[in-house]
């Protein structure tokens, strides 16, 4: 019986192990999911397209960036990469700030 107790043991443990790692790649995977999706959503909003189907598809992007970012925190409160990928899509979500072009000077002054 200590023998079957023993392997049972093992096998546990092993499971457990097995379960650790693949939860680890997970938190890893999703984050670079995360980051990716932000990463092209910048792309897209630093193009500043005039277009509105473009415009709403940024705005959906956003959403869903927002939302899978909170479901990661809810499943890895601690995560180191929550804070920063909170600062990108905070960044994402501010209204642009582009500055128009300035006329030319025809007097010469800078």
């Amino acid at each position: 019986m200590p023998a079957i107790r023993l392997v049972i043991g093992l096998c546990l443990i092993g499971t457990m192990l097995g379960s650790a790692s693949l939860l680890a790649e997970d938190v890893e995977t999703e984050e670079r999911i995360i980051e990716h999706k932000l990463d092209t959503t910048q792309s897209r909003v630093l193009r500043n397209s005039e277009r509105p189907i473009e415009r709403s598809q940024v705005e959906r992007d956003l959403g869903a960036s927002e939302q899978r970012l909170r479901s990661f925190k809810t499943r890895q409160p601690g995560a180191e990469s929550v804070p920063p990928l909170e600062g990108q899509l905070d960044r994402l979500n501010r209204p642009a700030r582009i500055r128009a072009p300035q006329p030319p000077d025809l007097l010469g002054r800078d």
